[in-house]
């Protein structure tokens, strides 16, 4: 099959000129401007994907990972309470 169904979940927040070609992006996900998700990316739940990231084909980000870079790799570890920032921070993007 030359075609997959692309799943997102709730409360993710994507920024400007990003190009999404992920197979699953998980809730509670920010991904800054500028960024390519490769092929078939998925993005466990709360992580965060820096601006002018490149995620290659097939990469899998684990939760609370913070990647960055071109290729884009882990850079870091997002607190536990970043799903709470983030759904906060979605629900206040959706009211403007």
């Amino acid at each position: 099959c030359q075609w997959s169904k692309m799943v997102v979940g709730s409360y993710v927040i994507c920024g400007r000129d990003c190009v999404i070609e992920s197979l699953c992006i998980g809730s509670f996900v920010r991904i800054g401007d500028g960024c390519v998700l490769g092929k078939h990316t998925v993005l466990k739940d709360c992580c965060l994907v820096c601006p002018g990231a490149v995620l290659p084909p097939y990469m899998v980000v684990p939760p609370f990972a913070i990647v960055e870079g071109a290729p884009a790799r882990i850079v870091g570890e997002l607190p536990e309470s970043a799903n709470s920032e983030y759904k906060l921070l979605a629900e206040r993007i959706c009211k403007n």
